[in-house]
């Protein structure tokens, strides 16, 4: 399945690029009127050069960026979120899960997504943990567990987070994050 998703990938980026090539070479054509001599007079005159090298050009840089932290959105059966300070929360066979540094893997269920902090309810598949909800420090990397609502509710208070967004799962996230301008412009 992740063979079939990188091949489509580099078939949406071979299109893209070849739209930004296009649109970057009837620029040069109709908007710039460069002096004789000049850098752009000579990819002016250089019709199927400017095309095809800044095709050749965007392409790389697409692919390259399709692995970055801003443009890995998971391939096959894995996905992923870019959630801030170079945090992700990613999804593997249906499940959700992050890997603070003081806990390792957590699988989480629904949560909500600030700033600094993601917070919601774990997953009951977490075999040796006994708590009902987390809240994930994306700045320190660790992650604060509690079994009950209440001082749970007290420490996004401490934390001046605002507790009025709705939880929600993971492909509500993933929707928000990558549909719209980020899959029509990005690979």
């Amino acid at each position: 399945m992740a063979l079939i998703h990188f091949i489509f990938e580099l078939f949406k980026i071979l299109i893209q690029s070849a739209i930004y090539s296009s649109i970057i070479f009837f620029g040069i054509n109709s908007l710039v009127k460069p002096k004789p001599g000049s850098f752009l007079y000579f990819f002016r005159n250089k019709k199927m050069l400017t095309w095809v090298s800044s095709w050749g050009i965007i392409s790389f840089g697409l692919f390259f960026f399709m692995f970055s932290y801003y443009g890995d959105h998971g391939l096959g059966d894995s996905a992923r979120i870019p959630i801030g300070h170079h945090r992700e929360i990613s999804q593997t066979d249906i499940m959700s899960h992050i890997e603070p540094k003081n806990k390792g893997v957590i699988y989480i269920n629904e949560f909500s997504i600030t700033d600094d902090y993601v917070y919601g309810t774990l997953e009951k598949y977490n075999l040796d943990l006994n708590q009902n909800y987390f809240v994930y420090d994306l700045k320190l990397n660790t992650v604060q567990l509690f079994d009950q609502a209440i001082p749970f509710n007290y420490f996004l208070t401490s934390k001046n987070v605002s507790q009025e967004s709705a939880y929600q799962t993971f492909n509500y996230h993933y929707n928000q994050y990558w549909n719209g301008w980020r899959f029509w412009l990005l690979p």
